[in-house]
């Protein structure tokens, strides 16, 4: 078991270091595509380049690590009665801390009574990035994702309008490094 528990620990953080690699790769090829073409200053990029770095490291957290990895990367044991409703419930937790703890998810800013707040354009462009990387991982178009959950979003009108302004150059971006991989 211990074995076992270890080989899940570690294809877990390699997970999360492949996503951490892809984030990272959206967003040098974004630099790229639309430095001087849009309101982006040298300011923000730097501020988008910090927030790149240390994208998801809450999930290497006692908070998440364990809870996430079980839900994903389950050991054999894991996977059968009790343990698999203790694991969902405790799954649960993990996304909600993951989701308080990191303001490129949508779910941050949304007050109570479903009330959503505007999200600061550093902040929409790392959540473009983050739905990029996805997109590179499966083979699919962060627009795609969006048009999928967006029924689910709650968003500001302001932010609706940032992510449809962006969003296709990150679909372009992604269909750009999916191309490269193939060849």
């Amino acid at each position: 078991m211990e074995y076992e528990l270890n080989k899940k620990c570690i294809e877990y953080l390699n997970y999360i270091e492949e996503h951490k690699k892809n984030v990272a790769e959206i967003w040098k090829c974004l630099q790229k595509r639309c430095k001087g073409n849009y309101l982006l200053d040298d300011f923000t990029y730097n501020i988008i380049d910090e927030l790149i770095i240390t994208h998801d490291e809450s999930k290497k957290s006692g908070h998440e690590f364990s809870r996430y990895r079980a839900k994903f990367f389950p050991c054999k044991t894991e996977k059968t009665g009790d343990l698999k409703d203790s694991i969902e419930e405790n799954f649960k937790y993990a996304c909600n801390f993951h989701y308080n703890s990191n303001p490129h998810h949508w779910e941050f800013w949304v007050m109570v009574r479903d009330v959503p707040i505007k999200m600061p354009l550093k902040y929409v462009i790392e959540m473009l990035c983050d739905w990029s990387a996805m997109g590179l991982k499966f083979g699919d178009l962060p627009s795609n994702f969006y048009n999928k959950n967006k029924p689910k979003m709650i968003l500001h009108k302001h932010t609706i309008i940032l992510i449809e302004y962006w969003i296709r150059l990150f679909d372009e971006t992604v269909l750009e490094q999916l191309k490269n991989r193939e060849a």
